[in-house]
């Protein structure tokens, strides 16, 4: 029997994903040798759906997703959101393509797949997924009656909240749903307004999640799926990689993963979990500690990289870096020192849009987006964004909150 078709939103302005929304959605961010939406596509594919369709910003990304529509095993259709009308708008978009069932998923539900079977053994037209919370100021929250769902509140106060369940960003929806869209006025919130309405008079069949699918709203978030990554490693080296017999490749702590032709050098240290991808160089008496290095990187003498992503050809050396992410080609001057802690230990908050936002860890160094060039001897303070193809000029210390 023919899985539902997978609707993946790789749309909307993306704006909150400041520095690492400059060139592409963040569907297209790299991490364990893959973009996200790539991770997504495959397991969607382990899993028995056959046929996708990727909405995207009014073009943007097509060449990349025609890629992976020739690459994939998989039927994958492409439809080109005009403008960045939020959820609604995006399956709007693709309306012909709707059948009596469809799924609506995001490019960054990289496993995926589990929860899709497990809805569809509900043997139900529509399911919404929900996972309990404790703060149900900060999200939608159902209206449940059993287990069906029949109403949605946006971010009720404690007192107020009709349950302690907040939904989550996959749907199992039916053309019923699409008239109930097409009815609503179109802007940010549309689809959750044609959702709730479908639901306070066709109540939906509810799957209770224990766990809750991933987010991925502030760059910072992508360590979440670094960690995710991390746990599925297994050791391994290519045979086409160089490295030096003196070199220390440490698995006490977790796996450590060497791509093709990539070389490790003199006296360096790699201590998993790790990814190191193709073609990466890691210089001499270099420490790289639980972090991605992405095709392409460079990472040159006497540097420590530890918890960090490093995007393809992103480029340091003699530098400390620490809970940081580096977007693709970003190029570092020697020196950078990277503050990843507060004084007093409180978690970093980061500017946001206008707005300070709590990243709920107190130790976040500086995110670089893509192509930006810091001079030598740059120091950052913690919660730093840089915006993609920024120039730092060298000896600056940045600090994001003076008054802090």
């Amino acid at each position: 029997m023919t899985k539902p078709t997978v609707f993946i939103l790789a749309a909307g302005a993306n704006t909150r994903m400041f520095p690492l929304n400059y060139d592409h959605h963040k569907a297209f961010l790299t991490l364990n040798g893959q973009r996200l939406v790539e991770h997504t596509i495959e397991n969607l594919s382990q899993h028995g759906f056959e046929k996708i369709v990727v909405v995207t910003p009014n073009n943007q990304d097509k060449t990349e997703i025609e890629e992976l529509a020739a690459n994939s095993k998989v039927n994958i259709e492409i439809v080109a959101q005009k403008q960045a009308l939020g959820m609604g708008d995006a399956i709007l978009s693709a309306k012909s393509l709707c059948q009596d069932q469809f799924f609506v998923i995001f490019p960054y539900h990289t496993h995926i797949g589990p929860v899709l079977n497990q809805m569809l053994d509900l043997q139900a037209s529509t399911v919404v997924c929900a996972v309990k919370t404790k703060t149900p100021e900060n999200y939608g929250i159902l209206k449940i009656k059993d287990d069906l769902a029949f109403g949605l509140i946006e971010k009720p106060t404690r007192d107020r909240a009709p349950s302690d369940l907040k939904i989550q960003g996959a749907y199992l929806l039916n053309n019923q749903f699409i008239k109930y869209l097409e009815n609503t006025p179109q802007d940010e919130y549309s689809f959750e307004m044609a959702l709730n309405q479908m639901m306070s008079e066709n109540p939906i069949k509810l799957l209770k999640l224990e766990k809750e699918l991933p987010s991925l709203k502030y760059s910072w978030q992508l360590f979440d799926f670094q960690q995710v990554f991390f746990n599925e490693l297994t050791s391994f080296i290519h045979p086409t990689a160089n490295v030096a017999k003196n070199a220390v490749i440490d698995e006490k702590n977790g796996p450590v993963y060497i791509s093709a032709n990539a070389v490790i050098s003199h006296c360096s240290r790699i201590v998993g979990p790790a990814f190191i991808g193709e073609k990466v160089m890691v210089g001499d008496f270099s420490l790289i500690r639980q972090s991605h290095l992405e095709a392409g990187v460079v990472v040159g003498a006497n540097t420590e990289v530890v918890r960090s992503i490093l995007m393809p050809q992103a480029s340091i050396h003699y530098s400390y870096l620490a809970d940081s992410i580096l977007a693709d080609e970003v190029k570092i001057g020697a020196g950078l020192i990277t503050a990843n802690k507060r004084l007093d230990r409180k978690n970093i908050q980061v500017q946001v849009k206008d707005q300070k936002v709590d990243t709920q860890t107190n130790h976040l160094g500086v995110i670089v987006g893509a192509r930006a060039a810091l001079g030598i001897g740059v120091k950052t303070m913690p919660g730093v964004l840089v915006a993609a193809e920024s120039k730092i000029m060298p000896s600056e210390t940045i600090y994001q909150h003076p008054s802090d």
